[in-house]
């Protein structure tokens, strides 16, 4: 799926270049401005400026460099005028329109003379006007057909200005138009389906990171189709709540992609620290959101722009630290996370002044996010199935722990914490146990007389019998140093009488040689004791252990039950 779309974007980059390339709009020739600080100079006032007043401008552009301190703390409203002109129409050539990018003015209003001298104006109203050509996503200003010579223009704006102004003939638009509308309709698709797609995750999964996740490309979307035009196609947003409202949505943008980052990749568990001072940020992104929702578009701007300068960043160091910490996801958010930031940096570029407005440096964030997000979705994808193999590990890590805490090392059989937990479950379940106690005789001497390494091999050999003994549901433990217990479920005295003897008979034909052509033989002591309504584990071991007593003191190597008493049974032997 990501090659299929790499390759539509990829395609659809080729046709608008080579359609960009076929609708080049018509230069703006000379160009002049003048700062109007009050915002109050009639069109007869600018008339009678000196020439030395107005200050030359590079073609077709107007900017104000943000190394200049009035850039920062002049923030209200600041009205501008323009003296321009644009090359004669062609012969045939039909309407033509003075396009102003991007769309962030609050006011514009074009003057033009006619060949009598009088002077006439065309306000953005203008744009409304049934001639005007495929519906504009930009400010539009219609130009009369005499207006070869000088034009002046007037715009206002809240924000500091860094302006195209390009001349369209209605065919050129046209096409133009066709190729941005089908190029922002992949992007936006795109990004619909990789929120869809999360979205279903989410309800597969019950994981928060990608309820993020698609809440972050919502907002994305909203703030691209806001700023590219496209919500304005449909509806009328006016500039008072257009502005606040783009600079929201990007401390908004903010905040969830610090929420987003640090789930994705696991702050928490990489770089605690680290994710805490997120934190920090996410809130600090949650009041910039609010403020610039409610101060003046000025500061607004000057909000957005710094924490949308510095969250990208952040995020990037956040992301190089896990990753060298050892996280795996953070190696997948680097390279999905890049590509985006090359957009932001393209776009920051081009509102700080650095880059002229142009429908090729709205592409770049447009490209960035889509592949962002469907790069990023598909490595949430990924991430399920990580965290899918990490959990199985730690699950069988987890069982093999447990095995290993409830399990003797030496025999291979339950330890007394594996036979506590086994009987106490039997014992619940009112099940009928039989409950059989063994011991070695002699161990004690054997071991003086041959060393515990003997001693060792004697216990092992007594575990591999008790293992292959059992049944399912059945237990072997080793519950003191020579003592062990069978845990028989289900079965009835004469059944466990019968094991025990076979246990008994086994372990008493089992040669050791704790030396070399030395053959010693070791015997067993067995008592056999049955569940009883009402019983617990501790009154069941304590019979099953008189009964191996009573099997020592009537000379050991037997096995003595509660019923038949001690002695090997004719039918075992049998």
């Amino acid at each position: 799926m990501t090659a299929c779309l790499l390759r539509l974007l990829f395609f659809v980059a080729l046709w608008g270049a080579a359609a960009g390339a076929s609708a080049a709009p018509e230069p703006v020739t000379r160009l002049q401005g003048w700062s109007d600080p009050g915002g109050r100079a009639t069109l007869q006032q600018v008339l009678e400026l000196p020439p030395t007043a107005w200050t030359a401008l590079p073609a077709g552009r107007v900017v104000e460099r943000f190394t200049d301190p009035a850039y920062w703390a002049d923030l209200a409203t600041q009205a501008y005028w323009l003296r321009l002109s644009v090359p004669p129409a062609p012969a045939g050539s039909g309407p033509r329109w003075l396009e102003v990018r991007p769309d962030t003015l609050s006011g514009a209003t074009l003057y033009w003379r006619d060949d009598h001298g009088g002077w006439h104006r065309a306000s953005d109203a203008a744009t409304l006007d049934p001639r005007a050509p495929t519906p504009a996503r930009t400010r539009l200003l219609p130009l009369p057909a005499d207006s070869g010579g000088d034009l002046l223009l007037r715009v206002e704006s809240v924000q500091p200005f860094n302006l195209a102004l390009a001349v369209w003939t209605e065919a050129d638009h046209a096409r133009r138009f066709a190729v941005e509308t089908l190029f922002f309709g992949l992007v936006y698709g795109v990004m619909l389906v990789m929120i869809l797609y999360n979205l279903v995750l989410d309800l597969a999964v019950r994981d928060p990171v990608y309820r993020i996740y698609s809440l972050n490309m919502l907002v994305s979307l909203v703030y691209q189709a806001l700023v590219h035009g496209h919500v304005g196609l449909v509806t009328a947003v006016g500039r008072a709540e257009l502005i606040p409202l783009t600079n929201a949505l990007v401390a908004l943008n903010c905040a969830t992609a610090l929420m987003f980052a640090s789930r994705f990749i696991d702050l928490r568990r990489w770089t605690p620290r680290l994710a805490r001072a997120l934190q920090g940020l996410i809130v600090i992104c949650a009041f910039g959101t609010v403020a610039c929702l409610l101060a003046p578009a000025g500061p607004s701007f000057a909000v957005s722009m710094m924490l949308g300068g510095c969250t990208p960043l952040v995020i990037l160091g956040a992301a190089v630290w896990a990753w060298r910490a050892g996280s795996r996801t953070a190696v997948v958010f680097l390279v999905a996370w890049t590509l985006y930031l090359l957009g932001v940096i393209i776009w920051a570029a081009r509102w700080l002044g650095l880059a002229a407005p142009s429908g090729w440096t709205d592409w770049p964030i447009a490209i960035g996010s889509a592949l962002e997000a469907t790069l990023l979705s598909l490595a949430l994808a990924w991430r399920i199935r990580l965290m899918r193999r990490e959990r199985k590990a730690l699950q069988e890590a987890g069982e093999q722990y447990r095995r290993l805490m409830l399990l003797d090392e030496l025999t291979g059989v339950l330890n007394h914490r594996g036979y506590a937990r086994h009987i106490e479950e039997r014992m619940l379940e009112r099940q009928s146990v039989a409950l059989v106690a063994v011991d070695v005789d002699h161990f004690k001497q054997f071991n003086d007389a041959w060393g515990h390494p003997a001693g060792d091999a004697v216990l092992r050999q007594l575990g591999s019998l008790l293992r292959a003994t059992i049944r399912t549901g059945d237990a072997a433990a080793r519950v003191g140093g020579e003592e062990f217990v069978l845990v028989l479920s289900t079965a009835r005295e004469a059944e466990a009488r019968i094991v025990a003897e076979r246990l008994r008979q086994a372990f008493a034909a089992t040669v050791f040689e704790p030396r070399p052509g030395a053959g010693v033989r070791c015997t067993l002591s067995l008592g056999v004791a049955m569940s009883r309504p009402g019983d617990t584990a501790q009154a069941l071991r304590q019979r099953a252990d008189e009964l191996l007593y009573a099997a020592k003191r009537a000379g050991r190597n037997r096995v003595c039950s509660e019923s038949a008493g001690s002695g090997p049974l004719a039918d075992a032997a049998a």
